[in-house]
């Protein structure tokens, strides 16, 4: 089986257990997390840590903000930081190669950013995902923002 579809369904149950099951997931996927980025470049490892770090901003308004809530916490929780680090390992290592120009990026997050939240918030039950358009139309934006942010650190020198 390719490489990238063993990463890929590896990401998918890491991203399944983190929402349905932080507790027991946590470790796991930070192990196996680390265990990956040892096996990253070192401009990919960069790359990694910025589009983590833009990614937790942008959750951290977002729950400041009151738009996304959290089940009893006023801050991001240790399965949503962790999931950012999984996403973005998935993203350079799967999605980035495969979604060479600029357009499927921006539809993948435009669309694909939303959704996993509102598919996260049904399958969780630490996730508030409002059921507004607005909000909605709002968090498109931010991903939106997000992809050319991935697509910018991506062309400037991250390798495969």
């Amino acid at each position: 089986m390719n490489q990238r579809v063993l990463r890929l369904l590896l990401f998918k149950a890491g991203w399944f257990g983190l929402v349905m099951a932080p507790h027991y997931a946590v470790w796991p996927v930070a192990i196996l997390l680390l265990w990956q980025l040892t096996e990253m470049s070192g401009r990919n490892r960069i790359t990694w840590l910025a589009l983590v770090v833009v990614g937790m901003a942008l959750d951290a308004a977002l729950i400041t903000m009151g738009y996304l809530q959290i089940v009893s916490q006023q801050t991001m929780p240790i399965w949503l930081a962790l999931l950012w680090g999984w996403f973005i390992w998935v993203w350079l290592q799967v999605f980035s190669p495969w979604l060479q120009h600029a357009w499927q990026v921006l539809l993948f997050c435009g669309i694909g950013g939303p959704l996993a939240y509102r598919g996260g918030a049904l399958l969780s039950d630490q996730l508030i995902y409002p059921d507004s358009w607005q909000f909605t139309i709002i968090h498109s934006c931010c991903w939106l923002v997000l992809g050319g942010l991935m697509l910018i650190w991506r062309r400037r020198g991250a390798d495969e």
